[in-house]
């Protein structure tokens, strides 16, 4: 379509060239033309590739200037190309039949013919005489970047017109759009054509780089076999890598491809001696001089940095004329910010590294870089057989209590000085490590015979117990320390950590003060530790715990109130295992809390399964061991009081027992669910009172109803007779009266004691002269009153057992 505006007419050859180009010659070529040519090919478009956008704009073009043709041509050397056309299905035509040609001769930013069939020079043109019949032509040149016509943008029709002056503005607004386009594919393949030059010129680089990226401390290695793969193709007389960071040259090569040049080593010392080498921060490059006024040399520079700091530096000298060249230096160019992207890499690899392999409070080793060290060290005690190092496992007792007493910040500065205050005792090669909270390894790398291992011991004990000063607090602390002589080489470095934390924990229960040494003693205990830990998985996995029953009497009427439901081991070849031997192992491998709810549900079908013999019983309960895992759990109470609730079990059938240990230190959870379950009814024994931390601050926080009394207090000396007067045995009774609690005898096997347990006030006894903890028909049988006998632990019924069930 055509607007309203005034037509432009054909004087519009005025307008003033921005063409760099000389005077037109009839052969249609300039005084520029091959860098005309050298810039249309650097396009890399010379060719008959489709590009949408091309079609969309010649059609808008047409479309808006009421033309039924456009076209976007290329003008090659012999050929015009029609890179995009709408309606025209010409591809390419010679040059010299191109109206296009003629259009970029003429050097004006608007070309317009109105009327071929009438134009001397263009009457007999094919174009016009035959198919398109093109009678009208009006074109706009399109210019590069660089200043140079490679093509235009034409609009024509078989019918004579004018365009009007806003067509005009099109045409050379869409022209724009069109070279940016261009463009913008020019420098995309430019990029591919260096990626491509990168890959087949450099091939060798992405070795080095990938040697570089593995091997930190071997930059210079790098950087040599980076020059040794240079190609030689390129014409470089000699190069050289200089890494900046230690000053040092990598090695000064020279082309195997050109005769040895004996000036070239001069050239190097006199570049080495400028004031201005290497400082620059650009790629540069100079003219060096072997004889006064007269420049033989190139010399390029491209300095490689990193973060703003120079790390090293690419040299390459050529012949004079080689200054020109511009794609040499782009390629060196590019060669350099590779290595600048290979080295930054590298350096934040190391970084990773090492946050990988150091603890980010201390700095020292994570238990990974520890056992890599261990492992070295064993290695060295095949090699030499005088080497005896010594491994250190040491904590910092009650670091929770510190952190919570003097905050976050002031546990993270006590770490720091501690892994500061061991190094005092490190010598070149010994090692740090950090494995959790507050526990560290040190490995100590001594002599056989070079001193007495006590006194290394009592050194390390003292130095690391000596306080600490942390901002203006000094603060006097306790290091639980274990130690391991590493004497056996077939020994794995899983292994001497464990055995090293088994005394360090011996230390920490206070079974030995300040350090132990892993001895065969302690590695022994260790190991039986360990075999029953492995028992206890094993019979939990394979659902061979069963639960037992002692009864629970009433002194002054001899009946039976209740029963603590005991757990026991059932071994494979059917013997049972009692809880003592097996308790502190199912602690170790976090499994008591999980069997504690498998327990309460085994009790309320109990409770069920046989409602009528325990109904027949006033106020009959199961108590209930509790750990204290269990008990400081969010939520315990809920859970719980659901279970019993929607088994409707009454909550006074159910007492629990919870030792001291549990209430200490005073945890939120633990005191709220202690609270509602109090509440709902369910009655709180304290179990073994008096062995651990009791105090009255704690029994005034929560609401116990029981205290029983621990065998220890009611034990039988050689003579059969029971201490009636030991004090701690007289205040326990007080304390129960005081409180208003009642009171339960454990251990009672004599009459003896059923009397001191009188005398006291205590209401409740339960031990082997009521009954031996037994399985669930014994007991069945025993309320009954159909055995006469307390029954012993035997082997396991399992017709009247219930085992645990630990699948989800």
């Amino acid at each position: 379509m055509s607007t309203n505006k005034s037509p432009l007419p054909s004087s519009a050859s005025n307008i003033p060239s921005p063409f760099p180009f000389g005077d037109p010659a009839i052969s249609l070529t300039y005084v520029n033309e091959e860098a005309r040519i050298e810039c249309l090919e650097s396009f890399g478009i010379f060719n008959h590739d489709h590009l949408p956008l091309l079609d969309i704009l010649a059609e808008h073009a047409a479309l808006l200037c009421g033309t039924s043709i456009a076209a976007i041509t290329l003008l090659g050397r012999s050929t015009l190309i029609i890179k995009s056309s709408y309606g025209l299905d010409l591809k390419e035509t010679s040059r010299t039949h191109s109206f296009c040609a003629n259009c970029i001769q003429s050097r004006k930013d608007f070309f317009l013919i109105p009327d071929a069939r009438k134009d001397p020079l263009y009457k007999d043109n094919p174009l016009v005489a035959r198919a398109p019949f093109i009678s009208f032509y009006a074109s706009v040149p399109l210019i590069s970047k660089r200043g140079f016509p490679i093509g235009c943008f034409a609009v024509m029709d078989p019918q004579p017109r004018e365009l009007a002056e806003d067509n005009v503005k099109l045409l050379k607004k869409l022209a724009e759009v069109i070279v940016e386009s261009l463009e913008k594919e020019r420098e995309m393949r430019e990029s591919e054509r260096m990626l491509f030059l990168e890959k087949n010129v450099y091939n060798k680089l992405l070795k080095s780089s990938a040697t570089l990226a593995s091997m930190a401390p071997n930059f210079d290695t790098a950087l040599s076999d980076l020059m040794a793969n240079l190609d030689p193709n390129l014409g470089w007389l000699s190069a050289r890598i200089r890494n900046m960071q230690t000053g040092g040259t990598t090695g000064i090569f020279y082309n195997p491809n050109i005769p040895d040049d004996p000036e070239l080593p001069l050239i190097w010392q006199k570049l080495d001696t400028m004031p201005s080498h290497p400082t620059r921060d650009v790629p540069s490059t100079d003219f060096i001089n072997s004889a006064p006024l007269r420049p033989e040399y190139s010399h390029l520079s491209i300095p490689v940095r990193i973060r703003g700091r120079l790390v090293a530096l690419l040299e390459l000298l050529y012949p004079d004329h080689r200054k020109t060249d511009s794609r040499i230096q782009e390629i060196f160019n590019l060669m350099a910010a590779n290595l600048a992207i290979v080295a930054e890499r590298e350096l934040v690899n190391v970084e990773l590294r090492y946050k990988a392999l150091h603890d980010p409070i201390s700095g020292a080793a994570t238990r990974e870089l520890f056992l890599r060290r261990l492992s070295e060290s064993l290695d060295a005690i095949v090699v030499e057989s005088t080497s005896e190092p010594i491994l250190f496992c040491f904590d910092i007792d009650q670091f929770q209590g510190i952190n919570d007493d003097f905050g976050y910040e002031f546990g993270v500065q006590l770490l720091v000085a501690v892994k500061e205050r061991s190094q005092r005792l490190c010598r070149e090669g010994d090692f740090i490590g950090r494995v959790v909270g507050a526990e560290f390894l040190m490995l100590l790398n001594q002599t056989k015979g070079s001193g007495d291992l006590k006194s290394l011991l009592r050194r390390v004990a003292g130095v690391l117990n000596e306080p600490y000063t942390v901002g203006e607090t000094t603060i006097n602390v306790h290091v639980s320390i274990g130690c391991v002589v590493l004497s056996d080489s077939r020994v794995p470095p899983e292994e001497i950590i464990r055995r090293a934390e088994e005394a360090m924990r011996i230390v920490k229960r206070g079974k030995q003060v300040d350090i132990c040494i892993a001895d065969e003693v302690i590695l022994e205990a260790f190991q039986k530790r360990r075999f029953i830990d492995r028992k206890v998985r094993e019979a939990v996995g394979s659902n061979r715990l069963t639960m037992y029953y002692q009864p629970i009497v009433e002194i002054e009427t001899t009946q039976v109130v209740g029963a603590e439901i005991l757990i026991r081991l059932i071994e494979r070849d059917g013997s049972i295992l009692p809880a003592e031997e097996f308790i502190d192992g199912l602690e170790r491998t976090r499994l008591l809390s999980r069997v504690d709810e498998w327990v309460l549900s085994e009790a309320i079908h109990c409770l069920n399964d046989h409602r009528g013999i325990f109904s027949s019983i006033t106020g009959f309960y199961f108590s209930l061991n509790l750990s204290p895992e269990a008990i400081s759990k969010v939520g315990f109470y809920a859970q719980f009081f659901s279970q019993i609730q929607n088994a409707g079990v009454s909550p006074l059938a159910i007492h629990l027992e919870i030792t001291e240990k549990a209430l200490l230190p005073n945890n939120i959870n633990v005191l709220e669910n202690i609270r509602q379950l109090h509440a709902a009814g369910i009655s709180l024994s304290i179990d073994d009172f008096g062995t651990g931390y009791s105090n009255l601050a704690m029994l005034k926080d929560f609401p116990i109803d029981t205290i029983k009394i621990d065998r220890s207090f009611l034990s039988m000396n050689d003579a059969g007779n029971v201490d009636a007067s030991n004090p701690l045995l007289e205040a326990i009774a007080g304390i129960a009266r005081h409180f208003g609690y009642k009171m339960i005898g454990e251990g009672i096997e004599k009459p003896e004691q059923i009397a001191l347990l009188q005398k006291m006030g205590c209401q409740y006894a339960q031990g082997y002269l009521y009954g031996h903890p037994m399985p669930l028909s014994d007991f069945l049988e025993l309320l009954k009153g159909k055995s006469k006998g307390m029954s012993k632990e035997s082997k396991m019924d399992y017709s009247s057992t219930r085992f645990i069930d630990t699948k989800p």
